[in-house]
């Protein structure tokens, strides 16, 4: 069984994402990987301490529940297919492809929102799926939210 990661940060673009990734999992007969990257904060003279890095990571667990359960709530039955959570702490960007080449059982689909929830709103995509789009080993589906999709130039 093939797998999918798509990345989960609470924008609404992260939403349709997820839609569109589960309609691939179904396609390909794949699970899918659902991730949330809590960014590491700047700690300005200190390191960050273990405890830190768990408090973290539980933050991201719960933040990435959340989600997915608000999401689930849109299908009749529950979500159609296998998710697996992945919460982690990092750079998004690069937590996310190193899940992706992960040696036993890398991706063969990676898909992102267009715009994350990052304050630069002009920005045709966000900081983590440009990073992705330079840096992605693996496919890369680039999902804009509909007001994105509604913009022309």
């Amino acid at each position: 069984m093939g797998r999918i990661i798509v990345g989960l940060d609470g924008s609404m673009a992260a939403r349709f994402a997820f839609q569109e990734a589960v309609q691939e999992a179904e396609w390909r007969n794949a699970k899918i990987t659902a991730m949330h990257v809590v960014v590491v904060p700047v700690a300005a003279g200190r390191d960050l301490e273990k405890h830190d890095l768990e408090r973290l990571q539980e933050y991201g667990e719960t933040i990435l529940d959340r989600e997915l359960a608000e999401i689930a709530s849109q299908y009749e039955n529950g979500l159609p297919v296998q998710v697996d959570r992945l919460a982690t702490v990092g750079h998004p960007g690069e937590r996310i492809i190193d899940e992706a080449e992960r040696s036993e059982d890398p991706a063969e689909l990676v898909v992102l929102g267009g715009r994350g929830l990052g304050g630069f709103k002009g920005l045709l995509l966000g900081s983590v799926t440009t990073y992705a789009v330079h840096h992605m080993p693996s496919e890369l589906l680039v999902v804009p939210a509909p007001e994105e999709a509604s913009v022309s130039g």
